[in-house]
């Protein structure tokens, strides 16, 4: 008689086999997973801080042409007290586009940097009906050269002064 081993039955330790084969790569992927997510995120955030700093850092330089067309209108100002003058002569260039009017005078001019300026001088500026007037200065500064203000990527910044 041939004697043959039983086989454990089901719920016993010994019947089991190990079934966690898997497990490893299962846990390497989704680890990695995890990981490449995070990765991708920092990424995005650096990318964007990047674009922001650098509109930041083109918005002052536009900031800057403005207040120099403005510093300019003011120089123009106290050197030709009659409004009709030639052409004032700011950052060591004179200025191009010069139309002086009664009413208006306008000039663009480039700064050193290479920055435009728009600068528009109205002599009498009055606010409202029977109300004192002002000299208005409008300068509208732009981080492109006086060529390029068309461009879409132009950044510009205006400042107005009423003297």
């Amino acid at each position: 008689m041939k004697l043959t081993k039983l086989s454990p039955y089901r719920g016993s330790p010994e019947g089991r086999k190990p079934n966690n084969f898997g497990f490893t790569i299962l846990f390497a992927i989704l680890a990695s997973a995890a990981l490449l997510i995070m990765a991708l995120g920092i990424t995005n955030i650096t990318y964007k801080e990047i674009i922001l700093s650098g509109s930041a850092r083109e918005a002052g330089h536009a900031l800057f042409a403005a207040d120099t067309g403005v510093e300019c209108a003011l120089y123009w100002r106290d050197t030709f007290i009659d409004g009709l003058g030639s052409a004032p002569e700011c950052v060591s260039r004179t200025v191009d586009n010069f139309s002086p009017t009664p009413l208006r005078t306008t000039f663009d001019f480039e700064d050193a940097s290479g920055h435009c300026a728009e600068v528009s001088v109205t002599p009498e500026f009055s606010v409202g009906v029977g109300t004192e007037t002002f000299m208005q200065i409008i300068s509208t500064g732009y981080n492109v050269d006086c060529l390029s203000i068309s461009n879409k990527r132009a950044v510009s910044r205006v400042i107005e002064v009423l003297l």
